[in-house]
Protein backbone atom coordinates (compact mmCIF):
# COMPACT_ATOMS: atom_id res chain seq x y z
CA UNK A 1 0.00 0.00 0.00
CA UNK A 2 1.54 4.00 -1.06
CA UNK A 3 2.24 5.94 1.52
CA UNK A 4 1.02 9.12 1.84
CA UNK A 5 3.27 12.39 2.50
CA UNK A 6 2.06 13.87 5.75
CA UNK A 7 1.03 17.39 4.26
CA UNK A 8 2.54 19.67 7.27
CA UNK A 9 6.03 17.76 5.60
CA UNK A 10 4.68 18.27 1.52
CA UNK A 11 4.47 22.00 2.85
CA UNK A 12 8.13 21.48 4.15
CA UNK A 13 9.54 20.48 1.30
CA UNK A 14 7.85 22.39 -1.49
CA UNK A 15 8.97 25.39 0.46
CA UNK A 16 12.91 24.04 0.46
CA UNK A 17 12.32 23.29 -3.18
CA UNK A 18 11.18 26.92 -3.97
CA UNK A 19 14.06 28.29 -1.73
CA UNK A 20 17.18 25.93 -3.49
CA UNK A 21 15.46 27.04 -6.62
CA UNK A 22 16.00 30.63 -5.43
CA UNK A 23 19.72 30.16 -4.61
CA UNK A 24 19.73 28.60 -7.93
CA UNK A 25 18.40 31.82 -9.93
CA UNK A 26 20.22 34.15 -8.00
CA UNK A 27 23.27 31.98 -8.65
CA UNK A 28 22.42 31.61 -12.02
CA UNK A 29 22.44 35.59 -12.19
CA UNK A 30 25.43 36.01 -10.63
CA UNK A 31 27.18 33.81 -12.73
CA UNK A 32 25.73 35.42 -15.89
CA UNK A 33 26.63 38.77 -14.37
CA UNK A 34 30.35 38.05 -13.95
CA UNK A 35 30.62 36.49 -17.39
CA UNK A 36 29.08 40.22 -19.01
CA UNK A 37 25.80 38.53 -19.95
CA UNK A 38 23.53 40.92 -18.56
CA UNK A 39 20.24 39.91 -20.31
CA UNK A 40 20.56 36.75 -18.96
CA UNK A 41 21.30 38.20 -15.48
CA UNK A 42 18.12 40.23 -15.55
CA UNK A 43 16.08 36.90 -16.75
CA UNK A 44 17.65 34.73 -14.13
CA UNK A 45 17.58 37.40 -11.11
CA UNK A 46 13.94 38.40 -11.73
CA UNK A 47 13.13 34.84 -11.50
CA UNK A 48 14.63 34.89 -8.03
CA UNK A 49 12.24 38.05 -7.30
CA UNK A 50 9.69 36.22 -8.12
CA UNK A 51 10.29 33.16 -5.91
CA UNK A 52 11.64 35.54 -3.19
CA UNK A 53 10.18 38.94 -3.62
CA UNK A 54 12.09 40.68 -0.53
CA UNK A 55 15.10 39.13 -1.26
CA UNK A 56 17.43 42.37 -0.92
CA UNK A 57 20.70 40.83 -2.43
CA UNK A 58 18.93 40.21 -5.36
CA UNK A 59 17.38 43.63 -5.71
CA UNK A 60 20.75 44.95 -5.25
CA UNK A 61 22.46 42.84 -8.11
CA UNK A 62 19.19 43.45 -10.36
CA UNK A 63 20.20 46.96 -9.78
CA UNK A 64 24.35 46.60 -10.58
CA UNK A 65 23.19 44.84 -13.44
CA UNK A 66 20.92 47.78 -14.56
CA UNK A 67 24.16 50.15 -13.94
CA UNK A 68 26.81 48.08 -15.81
CA UNK A 69 24.02 48.36 -18.88
CA UNK A 70 24.07 52.25 -18.02
CA UNK A 71 20.28 52.22 -17.51
CA UNK A 72 20.44 54.59 -14.69
CA UNK A 73 17.32 55.16 -13.74
CA UNK A 74 16.24 51.64 -13.31
CA UNK A 75 19.29 51.30 -11.79
CA UNK A 76 17.93 53.64 -8.92
CA UNK A 77 14.61 52.24 -8.53
CA UNK A 78 15.96 48.49 -7.52
CA UNK A 79 18.63 50.17 -5.45
CA UNK A 80 15.47 52.15 -4.14
CA UNK A 81 14.23 49.26 -2.93
CA UNK A 82 17.05 47.47 -1.45
CA UNK A 83 17.20 50.28 1.07
CA UNK A 84 13.49 50.19 1.77
CA UNK A 85 14.09 46.69 2.93
CA UNK A 86 17.13 47.14 4.34
CA UNK A 87 18.55 51.25 5.12
CA UNK A 88 21.66 50.67 6.38
CA UNK A 89 22.58 48.21 3.21
CA UNK A 90 25.85 50.36 2.51
CA UNK A 91 26.78 48.55 -0.88
CA UNK A 92 24.10 50.68 -2.40
CA UNK A 93 24.77 54.06 -1.50
CA UNK A 94 28.26 53.99 -4.47
CA UNK A 95 26.05 52.64 -6.90
CA UNK A 96 22.75 54.41 -6.65
CA UNK A 97 25.24 57.65 -5.58
CA UNK A 98 27.36 57.27 -8.94
CA UNK A 99 24.32 56.10 -10.94
CA UNK A 100 22.63 59.55 -9.97
CA UNK A 101 26.02 60.95 -10.88
CA UNK A 102 25.89 59.73 -14.48
CA UNK A 103 22.44 61.20 -14.26
CA UNK A 104 23.40 64.87 -13.18
CA UNK A 105 21.85 64.76 -10.23
CA UNK A 106 25.08 65.87 -8.45
CA UNK A 107 22.87 66.83 -5.20
CA UNK A 108 21.51 63.61 -4.76
CA UNK A 109 24.41 61.77 -5.65
CA UNK A 110 26.31 63.34 -2.79
CA UNK A 111 23.52 62.91 -0.40
CA UNK A 112 24.05 59.57 -1.21
CA UNK A 113 27.62 59.28 -0.62
CA UNK A 114 27.55 61.37 3.00
CA UNK A 115 25.25 58.66 4.06
CA UNK A 116 28.03 56.17 2.66
CA UNK A 117 30.42 58.22 5.18
CA UNK A 118 28.72 58.07 7.93
CA UNK A 119 28.02 54.29 7.82
CA UNK A 120 31.70 53.37 7.07
CA UNK A 121 33.59 56.42 7.90
CA UNK A 122 36.98 54.40 7.49
CA UNK A 123 36.77 53.49 4.25
CA UNK A 124 39.13 56.05 2.00
CA UNK A 125 36.92 54.88 -1.29
CA UNK A 126 33.79 56.72 0.50
CA UNK A 127 36.00 59.76 1.15
CA UNK A 128 36.93 59.99 -2.70
CA UNK A 129 33.39 59.43 -3.72
CA UNK A 130 31.80 62.38 -2.05
CA UNK A 131 34.67 64.33 -3.04
CA UNK A 132 33.76 63.97 -6.41
CA UNK A 133 30.74 64.47 -5.88
CA UNK A 134 31.42 67.88 -4.18
CA UNK A 135 33.50 68.47 -7.35
CA UNK A 136 30.90 68.31 -9.54
CA UNK A 137 29.07 70.94 -7.61
CA UNK A 138 32.32 73.04 -7.60
CA UNK A 139 32.58 72.58 -3.82
CA UNK A 140 36.49 72.92 -4.07
CA UNK A 141 37.25 73.52 -0.55
CA UNK A 142 35.05 70.03 0.28
CA UNK A 143 36.42 68.05 -2.40
CA UNK A 144 39.67 69.05 -1.81
CA UNK A 145 38.88 68.13 1.97
CA UNK A 146 37.66 64.80 1.25
CA UNK A 147 40.19 64.08 -0.91
CA UNK A 148 42.59 64.62 1.92
CA UNK A 149 41.34 62.74 4.02
CA UNK A 150 41.09 59.90 1.92
CA UNK A 151 44.56 59.78 1.24
CA UNK A 152 45.57 60.19 5.51
CA UNK A 153 43.48 56.94 5.49
CA UNK A 154 44.83 55.09 2.37
CA UNK A 155 48.05 56.70 1.05
CA UNK A 156 48.23 54.46 -1.61
CA UNK A 157 45.29 55.00 -3.05
CA UNK A 158 45.96 56.60 -7.01
CA UNK A 159 42.49 58.23 -7.08
CA UNK A 160 41.97 60.85 -4.63
CA UNK A 161 45.48 62.27 -6.04
CA UNK A 162 44.61 62.20 -9.17
CA UNK A 163 41.08 63.83 -7.59
CA UNK A 164 42.97 66.48 -5.94
CA UNK A 165 44.74 67.12 -8.84
CA UNK A 166 41.90 68.09 -10.81
CA UNK A 167 40.46 70.55 -8.53
CA UNK A 168 44.35 72.76 -7.90
CA UNK A 169 44.16 72.54 -12.03
CA UNK A 170 41.25 74.28 -11.91
CA UNK A 171 42.13 76.38 -9.31
CA UNK A 172 44.71 77.33 -11.47
CA UNK A 173 47.44 75.49 -8.84
CA UNK A 174 48.98 73.75 -10.91
CA UNK A 175 52.48 73.47 -9.86
CA UNK A 176 49.96 71.57 -6.87
CA UNK A 177 48.48 69.42 -9.31
CA UNK A 178 51.58 68.44 -10.66
CA UNK A 179 52.60 66.38 -7.56
CA UNK A 180 49.26 64.53 -7.34
CA UNK A 181 49.58 63.67 -10.73
CA UNK A 182 52.85 62.41 -10.04
CA UNK A 183 51.93 60.26 -7.37
CA UNK A 184 49.09 59.05 -8.64
CA UNK A 185 50.56 57.72 -11.79
CA UNK A 186 53.14 56.04 -9.68
CA UNK A 187 50.82 54.07 -7.78
CA UNK A 188 48.40 53.61 -11.15
CA UNK A 189 50.93 54.17 -14.15
CA UNK A 190 48.66 51.75 -16.12
CA UNK A 191 45.77 54.76 -16.19
CA UNK A 192 45.50 56.49 -19.73
CA UNK A 193 43.46 59.39 -18.08
CA UNK A 194 46.01 60.22 -15.79
CA UNK A 195 48.32 60.88 -18.04
CA UNK A 196 46.34 62.92 -20.41
CA UNK A 197 45.34 64.73 -17.41
CA UNK A 198 49.17 65.16 -15.97
CA UNK A 199 49.58 66.44 -20.22
CA UNK A 200 47.11 68.81 -19.36
CA UNK A 201 49.26 70.78 -16.44
CA UNK A 202 52.51 70.00 -18.22
CA UNK A 203 51.25 72.02 -20.95
CA UNK A 204 49.96 75.04 -18.57
CA UNK A 205 53.66 74.80 -16.92
CA UNK A 206 55.12 75.35 -20.22
CA UNK A 207 56.38 71.32 -20.49
CA UNK A 208 55.32 70.91 -23.74
CA UNK A 209 57.56 68.44 -24.57
CA UNK A 210 56.63 66.65 -21.05
CA UNK A 211 53.30 66.71 -22.17
CA UNK A 212 53.64 65.09 -25.56
CA UNK A 213 55.86 62.35 -23.66
CA UNK A 214 52.29 62.10 -21.51
CA UNK A 215 50.35 61.96 -24.46
CA UNK A 216 51.67 59.15 -26.63
CA UNK A 217 51.89 56.95 -23.01
CA UNK A 218 48.29 57.49 -22.99
CA UNK A 219 48.23 56.38 -26.88
CA UNK A 220 50.42 53.61 -25.85
CA UNK A 221 48.20 52.65 -22.79
CA UNK A 222 44.76 52.96 -24.74
CA UNK A 223 43.80 51.98 -28.24
CA UNK A 224 40.74 54.47 -27.74
CA UNK A 225 43.28 57.21 -27.18
CA UNK A 226 45.40 55.75 -29.79
CA UNK A 227 42.45 56.57 -32.47
CA UNK A 228 41.53 59.77 -30.39
CA UNK A 229 45.23 61.44 -31.52
CA UNK A 230 45.69 59.31 -34.61
CA UNK A 231 46.41 62.30 -37.07
CA UNK A 232 46.43 65.02 -34.62
CA UNK A 233 49.58 67.08 -33.87
CA UNK A 234 50.38 66.85 -29.74
CA UNK A 235 51.35 70.74 -29.71
CA UNK A 236 48.34 71.68 -32.09
CA UNK A 237 45.47 69.23 -29.51
CA UNK A 238 47.06 70.47 -26.37
CA UNK A 239 46.55 74.04 -27.73
CA UNK A 240 43.01 74.22 -28.92
CA UNK A 241 42.61 71.75 -25.93
CA UNK A 242 43.49 75.02 -23.72
CA UNK A 243 40.65 76.92 -25.80
CA UNK A 244 37.98 74.91 -25.16
CA UNK A 245 39.21 74.16 -21.26
CA UNK A 246 38.92 78.55 -21.06
CA UNK A 247 35.75 78.96 -23.03
CA UNK A 248 34.18 76.29 -20.49
CA UNK A 249 34.84 79.62 -18.07
CA UNK A 250 33.55 81.88 -20.05
CA UNK A 251 29.91 79.86 -20.45
CA UNK A 252 29.92 79.80 -16.40
CA UNK A 253 30.50 83.28 -16.25
CA UNK A 254 27.50 83.57 -19.04
CA UNK A 255 29.50 85.49 -21.54
CA UNK A 256 28.79 83.18 -24.80
CA UNK A 257 30.24 85.55 -26.97
CA UNK A 258 33.67 85.43 -25.70
CA UNK A 259 32.64 81.52 -25.46
CA UNK A 260 32.39 81.30 -29.36
CA UNK A 261 35.74 83.61 -30.15
CA UNK A 262 37.85 80.56 -27.86
CA UNK A 263 36.01 77.92 -29.68
CA UNK A 264 36.48 79.62 -32.99
CA UNK A 265 40.19 79.29 -31.86
CA UNK A 266 40.32 76.14 -30.98
CA UNK A 267 39.04 75.19 -33.98
CA UNK A 268 41.50 76.43 -36.50
CA UNK A 269 43.72 74.54 -34.69
CA UNK A 270 41.49 71.33 -34.34
CA UNK A 271 38.71 72.09 -37.40
CA UNK A 272 38.00 68.06 -37.30
CA UNK A 273 37.27 68.11 -33.91
CA UNK A 274 33.63 67.47 -33.48
CA UNK A 275 32.94 68.21 -30.01
CA UNK A 276 34.16 71.81 -30.39
CA UNK A 277 31.38 72.52 -33.36
CA UNK A 278 28.60 70.78 -31.07
CA UNK A 279 29.90 73.02 -28.21
CA UNK A 280 29.63 76.52 -30.42
CA UNK A 281 26.15 75.61 -31.60
CA UNK A 282 24.64 75.34 -27.85
CA UNK A 283 26.31 78.51 -27.32
CA UNK A 284 25.15 79.94 -30.69
CA UNK A 285 21.59 78.38 -29.39
CA UNK A 286 22.19 79.91 -25.72
CA UNK A 287 22.43 83.72 -27.93
CA UNK A 288 19.47 82.54 -29.90
CA UNK A 289 21.47 82.62 -32.83
CA UNK A 290 19.82 79.44 -34.24
CA UNK A 291 20.82 79.62 -37.78
CA UNK A 292 24.61 79.64 -37.27
CA UNK A 293 23.87 76.85 -34.19
CA UNK A 294 22.17 74.80 -36.99
CA UNK A 295 25.10 75.12 -39.81
CA UNK A 296 27.73 74.05 -36.70
CA UNK A 297 25.28 70.95 -35.48
CA UNK A 298 25.39 70.27 -39.17
CA UNK A 299 29.41 70.13 -39.28
CA UNK A 300 29.66 68.00 -35.76
CA UNK A 301 27.51 65.56 -37.05
CA UNK A 302 29.17 65.50 -40.58
CA UNK A 303 32.40 64.04 -38.55
CA UNK A 304 30.50 62.27 -35.75
CA UNK A 305 27.31 60.86 -36.36
CA UNK A 306 27.35 58.38 -33.32
CA UNK A 307 26.51 61.34 -30.61
CA UNK A 308 22.75 61.06 -29.47
CA UNK A 309 23.46 64.93 -28.02
CA UNK A 310 24.22 66.43 -30.95
CA UNK A 311 21.13 65.18 -32.74
CA UNK A 312 19.00 65.66 -29.73
CA UNK A 313 20.09 69.66 -29.89
CA UNK A 314 20.34 70.00 -33.24
CA UNK A 315 16.60 68.64 -32.98
CA UNK A 316 15.94 71.57 -30.28
CA UNK A 317 17.48 74.12 -32.57
CA UNK A 318 15.13 73.05 -35.47
CA UNK A 319 12.00 73.33 -33.08
CA UNK A 320 12.75 76.97 -32.26
CA UNK A 321 13.03 77.67 -36.00
CA UNK A 322 9.59 75.82 -36.40
CA UNK A 323 11.22 73.07 -38.70
CA UNK A 324 9.18 70.30 -36.62
CA UNK A 325 9.17 67.57 -39.13
CA UNK A 326 13.27 67.88 -39.61
CA UNK A 327 13.58 68.42 -34.91
CA UNK A 328 11.10 64.83 -35.52
CA UNK A 329 13.81 63.27 -37.52
CA UNK A 330 16.83 64.07 -35.28
CA UNK A 331 14.89 63.02 -32.18
CA UNK A 332 13.97 60.14 -34.10
CA UNK A 333 17.78 59.60 -34.59
CA UNK A 334 18.96 60.82 -30.85
CA UNK A 335 16.56 57.58 -29.46
CA UNK A 336 17.77 55.08 -31.95
CA UNK A 337 21.04 56.42 -30.15
CA UNK A 338 20.47 56.06 -26.98
CA UNK A 339 16.74 54.96 -25.74
CA UNK A 340 16.80 55.88 -22.52
CA UNK A 341 17.49 59.48 -22.86
CA UNK A 342 14.36 61.01 -21.65
CA UNK A 343 14.82 64.37 -23.17
CA UNK A 344 14.67 62.86 -26.98
CA UNK A 345 11.02 61.40 -26.25
CA UNK A 346 9.71 64.72 -24.59
CA UNK A 347 10.93 66.65 -26.95
CA UNK A 348 9.55 64.58 -30.13
CA UNK A 349 6.61 64.52 -28.32
CA UNK A 350 6.74 68.68 -28.45
CA UNK A 351 7.25 68.43 -32.25
CA UNK A 352 4.79 66.15 -32.58
CA UNK A 353 2.36 68.05 -30.57
CA UNK A 354 3.09 71.69 -32.63
CA UNK A 355 2.73 69.17 -35.93
CA UNK A 356 -1.07 68.26 -34.07
CA UNK A 357 -0.10 64.56 -33.74
CA UNK A 358 -1.50 64.64 -30.47
CA UNK A 359 -2.03 60.84 -29.79
CA UNK A 360 1.65 60.34 -30.45
CA UNK A 361 2.94 63.34 -28.38
CA UNK A 362 0.97 61.86 -25.52
CA UNK A 363 2.70 58.46 -26.17
CA UNK A 364 6.06 60.24 -26.38
CA UNK A 365 5.38 62.39 -23.09
CA UNK A 366 4.64 58.72 -21.56
CA UNK A 367 7.92 57.27 -22.62
CA UNK A 368 9.56 60.44 -21.33
CA UNK A 369 8.22 60.20 -17.68
CA UNK A 370 8.58 56.51 -17.51
CA UNK A 371 11.94 56.82 -17.78
CA UNK A 372 12.08 60.28 -15.63
CA UNK A 373 8.82 61.26 -13.90
CA UNK A 374 10.18 64.62 -12.85
CA UNK A 375 9.98 66.50 -15.96
CA UNK A 376 7.88 68.39 -15.11
CA UNK A 377 7.03 70.60 -18.89
CA UNK A 378 6.39 66.53 -20.03
CA UNK A 379 2.89 66.61 -17.75
CA UNK A 380 2.64 70.23 -18.96
CA UNK A 381 2.84 69.23 -22.68
CA UNK A 382 0.75 65.94 -22.11
CA UNK A 383 -1.97 67.79 -20.12
CA UNK A 384 -2.02 70.30 -23.30
CA UNK A 385 -2.43 67.29 -25.79
CA UNK A 386 -5.38 65.42 -23.75
CA UNK A 387 -7.16 69.23 -23.23
CA UNK A 388 -6.58 69.47 -27.31
CA UNK A 389 -8.50 66.08 -28.20
CA UNK A 390 -11.14 67.25 -24.93
CA UNK A 391 -9.64 64.21 -22.07
CA UNK A 392 -10.19 66.80 -20.15
CA UNK A 393 -10.13 64.63 -16.73
CA UNK A 394 -6.78 62.97 -18.25
CA UNK A 395 -5.41 66.49 -18.57
CA UNK A 396 -6.09 67.93 -15.07
CA UNK A 397 -4.56 64.83 -13.81
CA UNK A 398 -1.37 65.43 -15.31
CA UNK A 399 -1.52 69.13 -14.34
CA UNK A 400 -2.13 67.98 -10.62
CA UNK A 401 1.48 65.96 -10.98
CA UNK A 402 2.67 68.88 -12.62
CA UNK A 403 1.95 71.42 -9.47
CA UNK A 404 2.98 68.49 -7.14
CA UNK A 405 6.63 68.89 -8.65
CA UNK A 406 6.12 72.64 -9.15
CA UNK A 407 3.83 74.13 -7.32
CA UNK A 408 4.66 77.43 -8.62
CA UNK A 409 3.97 76.62 -12.12
CA UNK A 410 1.74 79.74 -13.65
CA UNK A 411 1.46 77.57 -16.26
CA UNK A 412 0.08 74.94 -14.88
CA UNK A 413 -2.48 76.48 -13.24
CA UNK A 414 -3.71 78.79 -16.43
CA UNK A 415 -4.06 75.15 -17.91
CA UNK A 416 -5.68 73.21 -15.10
CA UNK A 417 -7.90 76.08 -15.31
CA UNK A 418 -8.72 76.20 -18.69
CA UNK A 419 -10.36 72.28 -18.50
CA UNK A 420 -12.06 73.09 -15.58
CA UNK A 421 -13.91 75.86 -17.07
CA UNK A 422 -14.48 73.67 -20.13
CA UNK A 423 -15.89 71.21 -17.93
CA UNK A 424 -17.99 73.85 -16.13
CA UNK A 425 -16.29 74.13 -13.22
CA UNK A 426 -16.59 77.61 -13.11
CA UNK A 427 -15.78 77.93 -9.31
CA UNK A 428 -12.86 75.54 -9.29
CA UNK A 429 -11.64 77.29 -12.32
CA UNK A 430 -11.83 80.54 -11.30
CA UNK A 431 -9.09 79.71 -8.02
CA UNK A 432 -6.91 77.86 -10.08
CA UNK A 433 -6.85 81.25 -12.42
CA UNK A 434 -7.00 83.87 -9.42
CA UNK A 435 -3.28 81.65 -8.65
CA UNK A 436 -1.50 81.97 -12.00
CA UNK A 437 -2.00 85.43 -12.51
CA UNK A 438 -0.88 86.02 -8.41
CA UNK A 439 2.23 83.65 -9.86
CA UNK A 440 2.53 86.01 -12.78
CA UNK A 441 0.45 88.98 -13.72
CA UNK A 442 2.47 90.51 -16.46
CA UNK A 443 1.30 89.64 -20.51
CA UNK A 444 3.17 86.99 -20.26
CA UNK A 445 0.54 84.99 -18.78
CA UNK A 446 -2.40 86.74 -21.33
CA UNK A 447 -4.02 83.56 -21.65
CA UNK A 448 -5.06 83.10 -17.68
CA UNK A 449 -6.36 86.53 -18.07
CA UNK A 450 -9.25 85.79 -21.23
CA UNK A 451 -9.61 82.01 -19.35
CA UNK A 452 -10.46 83.77 -16.28
CA UNK A 453 -12.35 86.50 -18.10
CA UNK A 454 -14.56 83.40 -19.48
CA UNK A 455 -14.65 82.04 -15.65
CA UNK A 456 -16.32 85.33 -14.56
CA UNK A 457 -18.54 85.69 -17.06
CA UNK A 458 -19.99 82.37 -16.45
CA UNK A 459 -20.20 83.24 -13.24
CA UNK A 460 -22.18 86.27 -13.43
CA UNK A 461 -19.30 88.56 -12.83
CA UNK A 462 -19.38 90.54 -16.48
CA UNK A 463 -17.60 93.86 -15.16
CA UNK A 464 -14.53 91.60 -13.54
CA UNK A 465 -15.07 89.75 -16.85
CA UNK A 466 -14.62 93.46 -18.95
CA UNK A 467 -11.59 94.06 -17.05
CA UNK A 468 -9.35 90.87 -17.81
CA UNK A 469 -10.47 90.68 -21.54
CA UNK A 470 -9.72 94.43 -21.78
CA UNK A 471 -6.32 93.62 -20.45
CA UNK A 472 -5.73 90.49 -22.89
CA UNK A 473 -6.98 92.83 -26.14
CA UNK A 474 -4.40 95.39 -24.61
CA UNK A 475 -1.73 93.13 -24.58
CA UNK A 476 -3.41 91.18 -27.74
CA UNK A 477 -5.63 93.72 -30.14
CA UNK A 478 -6.08 90.98 -32.73
CA UNK A 479 -6.77 87.79 -30.14
CA UNK A 480 -10.27 86.78 -32.04
CA UNK A 481 -11.61 84.63 -29.05
CA UNK A 482 -10.93 87.53 -26.55
CA UNK A 483 -13.24 89.70 -28.91
CA UNK A 484 -15.49 86.95 -28.89
CA UNK A 485 -15.53 86.53 -25.20
CA UNK A 486 -15.80 90.54 -24.56
CA UNK A 487 -18.64 91.49 -27.14
CA UNK A 488 -20.82 88.63 -25.09
CA UNK A 489 -20.18 90.45 -22.07
CA UNK A 490 -20.81 94.02 -22.94
CA UNK A 491 -24.27 92.34 -24.50
CA UNK A 492 -24.81 91.75 -20.72
CA UNK A 493 -23.73 95.03 -19.70
CA UNK A 494 -26.14 96.46 -22.13
CA UNK A 495 -22.67 98.11 -24.52
CA UNK A 496 -24.40 97.52 -27.73
CA UNK A 497 -22.33 99.45 -29.53
CA UNK A 498 -19.27 98.53 -27.94
CA UNK A 499 -20.13 94.59 -28.83
CA UNK A 500 -20.98 95.47 -32.12
CA UNK A 501 -17.09 96.93 -32.50
CA UNK A 502 -16.48 93.66 -31.04
CA UNK A 503 -17.81 91.58 -33.55
CA UNK A 504 -17.02 93.53 -36.95
CA UNK A 505 -13.36 93.82 -35.51
CA UNK A 506 -13.48 89.39 -35.14
CA UNK A 507 -15.53 89.95 -38.36
CA UNK A 508 -12.50 90.84 -39.59
CA UNK A 509 -9.79 88.99 -38.11
CA UNK A 510 -11.40 85.63 -39.83
CA UNK A 511 -14.49 85.03 -37.26
CA UNK A 512 -17.26 83.20 -39.10
CA UNK A 513 -20.45 85.69 -39.27
CA UNK A 514 -23.12 84.62 -36.43
CA UNK A 515 -26.87 85.78 -37.68
CA UNK A 516 -28.22 86.27 -34.15
CA UNK A 517 -25.23 88.75 -33.92
CA UNK A 518 -26.00 90.59 -37.39
CA UNK A 519 -29.47 90.90 -35.85
CA UNK A 520 -28.30 92.51 -33.25
CA UNK A 521 -26.05 94.41 -34.95
CA UNK A 522 -28.31 96.00 -37.01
Amino acid sequence: MKKSIPVFLLCFLLLSAYGQKNLSYYDIAFTKYQIQNYTEALEYIDRALFVKPNDVESYNLKGVIYYRLGRYREAIINFDKTLQLNPAYYKNFFFRGTSKMNLGDYKGALEDFERQVALQPGEAINYNNRANAKGLLEDDAGASKDFTKAIELKPDYANPYYGRALINYRLKKYNEALIDQNKAIELNPKSDDFFIARARVKFKLNDVKGACDDIEEAKRLSATQLAFFAGKNCKDWLMADDYFDLSKEKNKMGDGKAEILLLNKAIQLMPRFAELYATKGKAEGMLEDYENALKDYDKAISLDSSSYLTFLHRGFTKGKLKDYKGAMADYDKSVSLNPLEAESYYNRGVSRFYLNDLKNAIADFDICLGINPKITDAYLFKGYSEGALHLYDKAIDDFDMLLQLDPENFNGYASRGLCKLMKSNFEDALKDLNKSISLDSSATNVAAYNYRGQAKASLGDHKGALVDLDFVLKTQPDNVDALHNRYAVKIELNDKAGACADYKRALKLGELPDTEMNNYCK
